[in-house]
């Protein structure tokens, strides 16, 4: 069976090519200078008529700063303790030089267009002293490596700086702890299908702690349990149907079952996307 490739396309800028094969069911490669001065396409497009712009999940008003329609995702718990988050309308809280949301969602998972392969697309854009091209593309094969149960089912983490069809989640690899975002346990995920993680990037484990997290953005949740002497965390335990094998119970696991990635392609926050007979790639939305 011959590659098929996909080229993918975010607010007209070409950020890669996705490679489906019977081998890895989508390997994402950057573009040469050629296809980027070629890309021209504006992918997520205007409406000169109404004067908005179209960003995958809602229309914006440049005029007016302002979305037309809500943020399709709510997250009570962290509105509760940020004012900034109840303005649906808003973009990233009112502070766009701090922060980036190309259309609310964190991952895409992109079915063929015969249904046999499937992959979650996890794109990064990685900061930090930490982020270095050795540990980024040591977490892009970490994630591509992890068997998950079903051979036409794979993960791909992309280390890009442009949105993929208008997603982008940001990863501080910083050479020490983030107890200022994290609090005591000094790395985190804002939350389960979230899009900021911080990850000390100088402890043994740090690739596999990068995955884990990341798998987090896409949805998948913790395959283990804290245990507590009073307050303070003296270990883990796996959860019942989990072992240390799996990614999401120990940072040195190697796997996924099918289950967590059926958890990946339900998540509020995964961008349905199908490509077609041509190569090209459309996502719901789109």
């Amino acid at each position: 069976m011959a590659a098929r490739f996909i080229r993918l396309l975010a607010l007209g800028l070409l950020v890669g090519t996705v490679v489906s094969s019977p081998a890895a069911a989508a390997v994402v490669r950057p573009p040469s200078s050629q296809e980027t001065a070629a890309s021209s396409v504006p992918a997520r497009g205007t409406d000169p008529a109404y004067a908005r712009s179209y960003f995958g999940a809602r229309y914006y008003r440049a005029n007016l700063g302002r979305f037309t329609t809500v943020d399709p995702l709510m997250t009570i718990k962290e509105n509760l303790v940020d004012p900034q988050r109840w303005n649906r309308y808003a973009y990233v809280r009112n502070s766009p030089l701090k922060f980036v949301d190309p259309d609310g969602r964190d991952a895409l998972w992109v079915t063929s267009s015969d249904g046999s392969l499937k992959t979650l697309v996890i794109p990064i854009h990685f900061t930090g002293r930490g982020a270095t091209p050795e540990t980024n593309r040591a977490i892009e094969a970490r994630a591509a490596s992890l068997s998950t149960g079903d051979p036409r089912v794979s993960v791909q983490i992309i280390a890009t700086d442009k949105p993929i069809n208008g997603v982008l989640n940001t990863m501080s690899l910083s050479l020490g702890t983030d107890q200022g975002r994290c609090g005591a346990a000094g790395e985190c995920i804002n939350r389960i299908g979230g899009n900021r993680i911080s990850i000390d990037a100088s402890q043994p484990d740090a690739v596999g702690a990068a995955v884990h997290d990341s798998l987090h953005a896409g949805g998948i949740g913790e395959g283990y349990k804290s245990i507590y002497d009073g307050p303070a965390r003296v270990g883990s335990e796996p959860l019942p149907g989990y072992s240390d094998s799996n990614i999401m119970t120990s940072r040195h696991g190697t796997q996924l079952t099918p289950q967590q990635m059926e958890q990946a392609k339900k998540n509020k926050t995964t961008k349905q996307c199908v490509s077609d007979a041509s190569g090209g790639i459309k996502c719901g939305g789109q």
